[in-house]
């Protein structure tokens, strides 16, 4: 499964393949499916994006990252603990990411300190559950991540990996990341890889920039000889 809307794209309401049904009042790129949709993410939200490996050992349902470092967000789960996890196939960079248990419908919030418009995060092991985002400025993609039941039991050796982006045009501080349990099975699930910041406009070329400035200047000189 693989989805992305460009920049240049409105987006109202879509449905593809029945793996994503998304409203959004200022999203200009939403990224759902493998992990080399976050190409097309970086690529639309341009350069200068912070990175979070959780690479620092954590354990606690409310945690400031960077772990003893300054406070660039806070992360915070509804149910259970966020933790700094290990197991090889909850991992996409380095040797951890960060864990927390599926049950019970959690449901994991960002809050940043500054405002941004580019939010992506690759999604692990959601063998059983669907993801839906929303953010304090009014982007909502239901149903972003369909759980993918790779085997009959799950767990180790079900690596099911996927990643999620989104640009928007309107910057937002608090992000919301909702699970619905399926019931099949209980486990952990996994966040990794965390990008996020301010998008960098595309500038002009020279020339077009060239011809602006000068059609500004004929425009001041031709009120000033009618004065």
């Amino acid at each position: 499964m693989g989805f992305s809307i460009s920049r240049h794209a409105t987006l109202a309401a879509t449905a593809v393949a029945g793996c994503l049904a998304a409203t959004s009042s200022g999203a200009v790129g939403v990224y759902v499916g493998d992990p080399t949709q976050r190409a097309a993410f970086q690529a639309d939200a341009g350069p200068g994006l912070a990175l979070e490996s959780f690479e620092d050992q954590f354990f606690a349902p409310l945690v400031s990252f960077p772990v003893g470092g300054p406070t660039a967000f806070t992360a915070s789960v509804s149910t259970g603990n966020l933790s700094q996890n290990s197991f090889s196939r909850l991992v996409s960079d380095g040797s951890s990411a960060m864990g927390f248990e599926e049950e019970n419908s959690p449901v994991v919030t960002f809050t940043f300190a500054s405002a941004i418009t580019a939010f992506g995060v690759d999604v692990l092991d959601a063998n059983f559950v669907n993801m839906s985002y929303s953010d304090n400025a009014g982007n909502v993609v239901a149903d972003a991540i369909l759980g993918d039941d790779c085997s009959s039991a799950g767990g180790p050796g079900c690596e099911a990996r996927y990643f999620f982006g989104i640009v928007s045009a309107t910057p937002f501080t608090t992000v919301t990341l909702s699970y619905g349990d399926a019931g099949i099975q209980t486990g952990t699930l996994a966040l990794d890889r965390l990008e996020y910041g301010t998008t960098t406009p595309v500038p002009l070329p020279i020339p077009l920039a060239a011809l602006g400035s000068g059609l500004g200047l004929m425009a001041l000189l031709r009120i000033r000889s009618r004065a």
